[in-house]
Protein backbone atom coordinates (compact mmCIF):
# COMPACT_ATOMS: atom_id res chain seq x y z
CA UNK A 1 0.00 0.00 0.00
CA UNK A 2 1.25 3.47 -0.82
CA UNK A 3 0.37 6.57 1.16
CA UNK A 4 1.30 9.97 -0.33
CA UNK A 5 3.11 12.10 2.25
CA UNK A 6 4.11 15.72 2.52
CA UNK A 7 7.78 16.69 2.49
CA UNK A 8 7.81 17.26 6.26
CA UNK A 9 7.21 13.58 6.98
CA UNK A 10 10.56 11.83 7.41
CA UNK A 11 11.65 8.27 6.71
CA UNK A 12 11.64 7.72 10.48
CA UNK A 13 8.06 9.03 10.69
CA UNK A 14 6.87 6.72 7.93
CA UNK A 15 8.61 3.72 9.43
CA UNK A 16 7.25 4.39 12.92
CA UNK A 17 3.73 4.83 11.53
CA UNK A 18 4.03 1.66 9.43
CA UNK A 19 5.25 -0.35 12.44
CA UNK A 20 2.31 0.83 14.56
CA UNK A 21 -0.24 0.08 11.85
CA UNK A 22 1.34 -3.28 10.96
CA UNK A 23 1.33 -4.34 14.60
CA UNK A 24 -2.30 -3.32 15.05
CA UNK A 25 -3.38 -5.23 11.93
CA UNK A 26 -1.40 -8.33 12.95
CA UNK A 27 -2.93 -8.28 16.45
CA UNK A 28 -6.46 -7.76 15.13
CA UNK A 29 -6.14 -10.43 12.40
CA UNK A 30 -3.48 -12.94 13.54
CA UNK A 31 -4.46 -15.60 10.99
CA UNK A 32 -4.48 -13.11 8.11
CA UNK A 33 -1.47 -10.84 8.75
CA UNK A 34 1.85 -10.95 10.60
CA UNK A 35 4.97 -8.93 11.27
CA UNK A 36 6.93 -12.13 12.01
CA UNK A 37 10.15 -12.33 10.00
CA UNK A 38 10.87 -16.01 10.68
CA UNK A 39 9.31 -18.00 7.84
CA UNK A 40 9.00 -21.04 10.11
CA UNK A 41 6.83 -19.06 12.58
CA UNK A 42 5.07 -16.84 10.06
CA UNK A 43 1.32 -17.23 9.45
CA UNK A 44 -0.56 -15.11 6.95
CA UNK A 45 0.73 -12.18 4.92
CA UNK A 46 3.89 -10.44 6.09
CA UNK A 47 3.39 -6.70 6.60
CA UNK A 48 6.92 -5.43 6.04
CA UNK A 49 7.26 -2.06 7.75
CA UNK A 50 11.01 -2.26 7.08
CA UNK A 51 10.28 -1.16 3.52
CA UNK A 52 9.69 2.32 4.95
CA UNK A 53 13.23 3.58 4.96
CA UNK A 54 15.70 5.57 2.96
CA UNK A 55 17.04 3.67 -0.05
CA UNK A 56 14.32 1.01 -0.06
CA UNK A 57 12.77 0.16 -3.41
CA UNK A 58 9.33 -1.07 -4.42
CA UNK A 59 7.66 -2.14 -7.62
CA UNK A 60 6.08 1.01 -9.00
CA UNK A 61 2.52 1.13 -10.28
CA UNK A 62 2.15 -0.42 -13.74
CA UNK A 63 5.53 -2.14 -13.67
CA UNK A 64 5.78 -5.61 -15.19
CA UNK A 65 6.73 -8.24 -12.62
CA UNK A 66 9.38 -10.89 -13.39
CA UNK A 67 6.99 -13.83 -13.18
CA UNK A 68 5.32 -16.20 -15.67
CA UNK A 69 2.86 -14.38 -17.98
CA UNK A 70 4.36 -11.03 -16.90
CA UNK A 71 1.75 -9.81 -14.41
CA UNK A 72 1.65 -6.05 -13.85
CA UNK A 73 1.79 -4.24 -10.51
CA UNK A 74 -1.52 -2.40 -10.72
CA UNK A 75 -3.58 -0.19 -8.43
CA UNK A 76 -6.91 -1.67 -7.35
CA UNK A 77 -10.13 -0.21 -5.98
CA UNK A 78 -10.88 -1.29 -2.39
CA UNK A 79 -13.95 -3.20 -3.59
CA UNK A 80 -11.63 -5.38 -5.67
CA UNK A 81 -9.55 -6.50 -2.69
CA UNK A 82 -10.68 -9.71 -1.02
CA UNK A 83 -10.03 -13.37 -0.39
CA UNK A 84 -10.48 -14.29 -4.05
CA UNK A 85 -7.96 -11.72 -5.34
CA UNK A 86 -5.54 -13.29 -7.82
CA UNK A 87 -2.69 -10.88 -8.75
CA UNK A 88 -1.60 -13.15 -11.61
CA UNK A 89 -4.62 -12.14 -13.73
CA UNK A 90 -3.38 -8.56 -14.11
CA UNK A 91 -1.38 -8.93 -17.32
CA UNK A 92 -0.53 -6.07 -19.70
CA UNK A 93 -3.68 -6.44 -21.84
CA UNK A 94 -5.91 -6.66 -18.74
CA UNK A 95 -4.30 -3.60 -17.12
CA UNK A 96 -4.56 -1.57 -20.34
CA UNK A 97 -8.28 -2.40 -20.48
CA UNK A 98 -8.64 -1.39 -16.82
CA UNK A 99 -7.01 1.98 -17.47
CA UNK A 100 -9.30 2.57 -20.45
CA UNK A 101 -12.33 1.64 -18.32
CA UNK A 102 -11.48 3.19 -14.93
CA UNK A 103 -8.77 5.73 -15.75
CA UNK A 104 -5.45 5.83 -13.93
CA UNK A 105 -6.26 4.75 -10.37
CA UNK A 106 -2.75 5.77 -9.33
CA UNK A 107 -3.10 9.41 -10.49
CA UNK A 108 -4.41 10.76 -7.15
CA UNK A 109 -1.18 9.59 -5.51
CA UNK A 110 0.67 12.18 -7.58
CA UNK A 111 -1.48 15.05 -6.27
CA UNK A 112 -2.33 14.14 -2.65
CA UNK A 113 0.02 14.96 0.21
CA UNK A 114 -0.70 14.32 3.88
CA UNK A 115 1.24 14.68 7.08
CA UNK A 116 1.94 11.88 9.51
CA UNK A 117 2.51 14.31 12.38
CA UNK A 118 -1.08 14.36 13.63
CA UNK A 119 -1.48 10.59 13.25
CA UNK A 120 1.76 9.90 15.13
CA UNK A 121 0.79 12.32 17.95
CA UNK A 122 -2.56 10.56 18.35
CA UNK A 123 -0.90 7.12 18.45
CA UNK A 124 1.84 8.07 20.93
Amino acid sequence: MLVPLDRRSTYDDSRQFAEIVAGAIARAHPKLATTEWSKARRRGVLIDSNQNGEGKTIASAYSVRPKPNAPVSTPLRWDEVGDQLNPAIYTMPVVLDRVRMHGDLHAPMLKTRQSLAKALRSLA
